[in-house]
């Protein structure tokens, strides 16, 4: 029942960012972590092989509704509190700041 009106509230702050300028909505998660290379083989589970870290944003605001993605690879940090912030930051400051309508709210969604 929490996740059922969980799900409902997010619709509705979704709604309200696809129709007033000042809102901007956000959901992010960490991906699962993708194996590098991908192969196919069963040698391959035998073998170590490099981690690559996907961290997803999807914006929603007054016409638009788009995904954004920063990757990083294991062997460059982790994937810790961190890398999620660094990741969230860069995020706002690539695509909202100096943004001509200048949202005053940013909403943001997160698995956990």
């Amino acid at each position: 029942m929490r996740a059922s009106e969980a799900f409902a509230e997010q619709n509705i702050v979704k709604e309200l960012a696809s129709k007033d300028k000042s809102v901007v909505y956000i959901t992010f998660d960490l991906q699962k972590t993708l194996p590098l290379p991908k192969l196919s083989t069963v040698m391959a589970f035998y073998l170590r092989q490099l981690r690559v870290y996907n961290f997803g944003i999807h914006m929603t605001s007054v016409g638009k509704s788009m995904a954004y993605f920063s990757i990083w690879f294991e062997n460059q940090t982790g994937r810790g509190c961190e890398e999620v912030g660094s990741s969230l930051l860069a995020f706002v400051e690539d695509t909202l700041v100096g943004r001509s309508e200048n949202p005053r709210h940013l909403i943001c969604w997160s698995d956990s």
